[in-house]
């Protein structure tokens, strides 16, 4: 039985998407990076469809010129393209247009102000009523809606450290399991911070990935903690790391 392949985005960016892990800018250069990446599949389908279409229209012809002959074996070739049309129509949809509409409907979803911009559309934010008038247009100010992202997304950031440090985990498997996935969850967030200036980490240490490696190949360190605090807010920091016991935790640097 054949099997229909739908290409679509992978599991891990839907899910950041949805949790807003992504700058605008990242978002932008996410979304440029799959309109190049579409624009070039789509060449590449035309050609093929091209190239199709006309093998398909002389092998029809000689294959039904010796029946019929040849000016009656025109229109019987002819009437097979629409049903390519529509074949080569799911096609497209289905391994280049769906990843596109799937992209669309997520920044239109959890980034409207990224997606307005993207799509050039009249009402997006930071149009004034005199830009409509005369047709110029302008994007609103990146650096406020900037900043507004980087501490929502520290604010969710919180939530999950006040999260992880209520559990017990020390109460039964599924309170350790529950603590370690929440910590793995909080350190990719700020990997992705980190990428993107959201946080500033203290100076002199040796970074988030050593973290990890400590973690896994118990490294030299009995312990290993890094202070890190979002930008532009340093009066609130957190400490990230590797307690005595070995135990990884994340809380306030009280």
């Amino acid at each position: 039985m054949a099997v229909i392949h739908i290409i679509s985005l992978d599991a891990v960016t839907v899910q950041a998407v949805k949790n807003k892990r992504y700058s605008e800018e990242k978002i932008v250069e996410l979304n440029d990076r799959l309109q190049a990446d579409t624009k070039k599949k789509k060449k590449i389908f035309l050609i093929v469809m091209t190239a199709f279409s006309i093998f398909l229209f002389v092998y029809g012809i000689f294959t039904f010129k010796r029946s019929i002959g040849f000016p009656e074996a025109i229109p019987i070739v002819l009437s097979f393209f629409p049903i390519i049309a529509i074949v080569g129509l799911a096609v497209w949809f289905l391994s280049i247009g769906y990843i596109s509409w799937q992209w669309n409907d997520l920044i239109r979803k959890y980034y409207p102000s990224v997606y307005t911009v993207i799509n050039g559309r009249p009402d997006a934010a930071g149009f004034s009523d005199t830009d409509k008038t005369s047709g110029t247009s302008k994007t609103s100010d990146k650096s406020g809606v900037s900043g507004q992202t980087e501490n929502a997304e520290f604010a969710a950031l919180e939530k999950d450290i006040e999260e992880l440090n209520s559990i017990y985990i020390k109460a039964n498997n599924a309170s350790r399991a529950r603590y370690h996935s929440l910590y793995n969850s909080i350190y990719e967030k700020l990997l992705e911070m980190e990428s993107n200036g959201t946080i500033v980490l203290e100076p002199g240490k040796k970074g988030l990935g050593y973290l990890r490696e400590l973690l896994i190949n118990d490294g030299p360190e009995f312990s290993y903690t890094i202070i890190f605090w979002c930008k532009g807010n340093e009066s609130k920091k957190y400490r990230i790391g590797v307690c005595i016991r070995g135990i990884p935790i994340c809380k306030p640097n009280d």
